[in-house]
């Protein structure tokens, strides 16, 4: 299982991966779920603004950012005036 998943994660071919240095398909093998955990944040960043109430994802965005290694900064909340751009509520 080990193999399959590192082939598909880094896009490899098994005898590609066969010819590695086993040091260094274990390296590559414990990084995977960090850089999982940081593409998957980065996606639920995106969506989070639109489809999430702030604390309705926090612990699942919490729990992906320890797995990522670490805090990213939070990003400033933008406000937007949607009455401006004629998407307003009041006709």
């Amino acid at each position: 299982m080990a193999l399959s998943r590192f082939v598909r994660f880094y896009h490899l071919s098994d005898d590609r991966v066969l010819r590695m240095p086993v040091r260094r398909f274990f390296a590559m093998s414990r990084q995977i779920p960090r850089l999982q955990a940081e593409e998957t944040l980065l996606l639920v960043n995106a969506v989070n603004a639109g489809a999430f109430g702030g604390d309705t994802a926090r612990p699942f965005i919490e729990a992906l950012r320890s797995k990522a290694g670490g805090e990213q900064a939070e990003r400033p909340k933008v406000q937007v005036d949607f009455g401006s751009i004629g998407l307003g509520g009041d006709d």
